[in-house]
């Protein structure tokens, strides 16, 4: 049976092309983590990370030019806020359709060059190509040093679990757009959108948390709570015990006007860019000040266990979360529209 990029699903194709690299010796960071890193010596290490922006997978409707240049730049951002590592250079190389518009081509720029002065960073260059689809590929390059970097590998037994905002309000926000049989306030419906169209990459909680070594294990959350939970869970070899789904009241009102599970909003949604953690108890109460000291929020939603899996204690019920999110490929098939199946 010859099998496609559609029956194998964005991981699996991930997987064949890390079995055929050759891996660089002393890995400091193991492939598939949210950066990379090359070793400069004397302890400098350079951080690298690339990302892609395809419009008609990643742009959901209504989403403006300008919002669309910027959010390339913040997605790829929040990877190194779970690596706390300072952006420093961004580059750009864009797949542009003949047809696409001067002014849209400005709005455009002027977004990326937004995301990037946002956190700091500038734009050095890049490349551009004809296309059928706008694809707007990121490359940023940061500094840190050995040591500073946590893993998603390392969580330990009896570790908090923690995030660093809520969940829901993108999924929320989406299926307000695909769904406009779901009648809502308006002010209800400015607020999902705002978290679709304007997200915010968690940089100075990330890089807080990493020089005061606060967390065991971290992983940026842009393809959903539960995949992200899954992915630490994997790679640490451990389990999570979750007690609490980290939300808002829009997105609750939202689930109770739609008729859509509230835990299928807050878990398996994504594009949150959220930060998910383990830190160590006895460090509880430092990382949860230290967060609060830079504006931000942490928000203890569970514990680690030796036991594997990923489990909801709901109640006096405990349902399995099931290993799902947004996997590019392989989601082709649950829903024939592109962005609604995004949240479902």
């Amino acid at each position: 049976m010859l099998l496609r990029a559609k029956d194998l699903g964005e991981w699996k194709i991930i997987d064949i092309f890390h079995k055929n690299f050759e891996e660089a010796p002393d890995l400091l960071v193991p492939f598939g983590d949210d950066v990379s890193v090359v070793d400069l010596g004397k302890d400098a290490l350079a951080a690298i990370k690339t990302d892609m922006l395809v419009a008609s997978t990643d742009v959901p409707p209504g989403m403006t030019d300008w919002q669309v240049g910027r959010k390339a730049v913040v997605g790829t951002i929040s990877d190194f806020a779970a690596k706390g590592v300072e952006p420093k250079a961004v580059l750009v190389s864009l797949g542009i359709p003949a047809e696409y518009s001067k002014i849209s081509l400005e709005a455009l720029a002027k977004g990326v060059n937004a995301g990037a002065r946002e956190y700091g960073a500038f734009v050095l260059g890049g490349d551009t190509n004809e296309s059928r689809d706008l694809v707007i590929a990121v490359m940023l390059l940061g500094a840190t040093r050995k040591g500073q970097i946590t893993l998603r590998s390392t969580a330990k037994p009896n570790d908090i679990v923690a995030v660093t905002g809520p969940f829901g309000k993108t999924a929320a926000g989406l299926q307000c757009l695909v769904d406009k049989t779901v009648r809502i306030r308006r002010k209800l419906e400015a607020e999902l959108l705002e978290a679709l169209y304007m997200p915010k990459a968690r940089l100075n909680e990330g890089l807080t948390l990493s020089k005061r070594g606060l967390t065991t294990s971290i992983i940026d959350s842009s393809d959903g709570l539960a995949w992200s939970l899954h992915e630490l869970s994997k790679s640490s070899r451990k389990g999570f015990i979750v007690d609490k789904l980290p939300t808002t009241e829009s997105v609750k009102e939202y689930a109770k006007m739609s008729n859509i599970k509230l835990e299928d909003l807050i878990l398996y949604g994504g594009e949150e860019y959220e930060l998910v953690m383990t830190v160590n108890q006895e460090k509880w109460e430092e990382a949860k000040e230290a967060i609060e000291q830079v504006g931000g929020k942490l928000i203890r939603i569970g514990r680690t266990t030796r036991e594997r899996g990923v489990r909801y204690k709901r109640g006096h019920d405990t349902i399995l979360i099931e290993s799902r999110g947004w996997e590019h490929f392989k989601s082709g098939d649950q829903n024939k529209e592109t962005l609604a199946r995004r949240f479902r």
